[in-house]
């Protein structure tokens, strides 16, 4: 079985890297501190995809099926 990324996986992972290098790091000591929660960022990630999950419609149906079964 091959468990390396895809070139989307990899450019995903590439991508979050970089922000958070560029845009959490820079103050997320001084957000510690003060418990600043910066709300923008999390906008800004949830655009970029940072908060979806890829699943398989088929495999998203039958789960929905047995929860309702449950």
């Amino acid at each position: 079985m091959d468990f390396s990324l895809s070139e989307e996986q990899k450019a995903m992972r590439d991508m979050a890297k970089n922000f958070a290098e560029k845009k959490i790091a820079p103050t997320m000591e001084e957000d510690e501190k003060e418990h600043r929660f910066r709300r923008e960022l999390i906008k800004e990630m949830a655009r970029l995809g940072f908060f979806g999950c890829i699943a398989q419609r088929n495999m998203v149906e039958r789960r929905a099926v047995i929860w309702r079964l449950q």
